[in-house]
């Protein structure tokens, strides 16, 4: 049976620790979690390791991105980084995106975005301005996919398991409805055919 695949993505080092009890939570709920640094990324000799992510997360059903207080590397394809182009790769190809902030830089996105245009904002939480000026392009450009701030691990589990509830309820709804069209379909039909058969029975 085909189970939804959930491609992490976040900048490695300071938030290891997030992406693995993330991951340990998507196993339990019986999906496959895909890390480039545990092994869930085909890796090819004829494309570069970031491509290579890029094209591993066009497969997935779910993409979870969490921004931190770090940019990480940069992407070779622009000024952003590849955590960053990640999660534009899967705005693009329509994905469904959870997208989590660290508080302290969702909150600091609010005094830049009132400061900006003075030139010489300084962020004392993010490492580079550039973190701003895409949670900027984000507020901007993301309108169906939830955009939340976090403090803890927990914070972005408990918000998941909620989400995820709630994506399969609204699944079941809409099968259910599915389902109720389908059988007024059919009786419909058994309907018309029975009035056939009383037209073209013999007198």
């Amino acid at each position: 049976m085909a189970t939804p695949r959930v491609f992490i993505s976040s900048t490695y080092y300071d938030l290891k620790h997030v992406r693995n009890d993330i991951c340990d939570f998507i196993k339990n709920l019986g999906y496959t979690p895909v890390l480039h640094d545990k092994g869930g990324v085909a890796y090819t000799q004829t494309d570069t390791l970031e491509n290579s992510c890029y094209n591993e997360l066009i497969t997935c059903d779910i993409v979870i991105c969490i921004i931190g207080n770090h940019f990480g590397t940069q992407s070779a394809n622009s000024d952003f980084s590849i955590t960053m182009e990640e999660l534009r790769t899967a705005i693009k190809n329509k994905k469904k995106i959870y997208i989590f902030i660290a508080k302290d830089v969702f909150i600091e996105n609010r005094t830049y975005m009132q400061n900006k245009n003075l030139g010489d904002f300084k962020p004392a939480y993010a490492d580079d301005i550039k973190i701003h000026q895409f949670i900027e392009e984000l507020q901007r450009t993301v309108k169906n996919n939830p955009i939340e701030s976090f403090e803890t691990t927990t914070d972005i589990i408990n918000s998941l398991r909620n989400q995820f509830a709630g994506l399969f309820q609204n699944l079941l709804s809409r099968d259910a409805s599915l389902t109720e069209v389908k059988t007024a379909y059919d009786l419909q039909e058994t309907t018309e055919s029975f009035k056939d058969l009383l037209l073209n029975m013999p007198v």
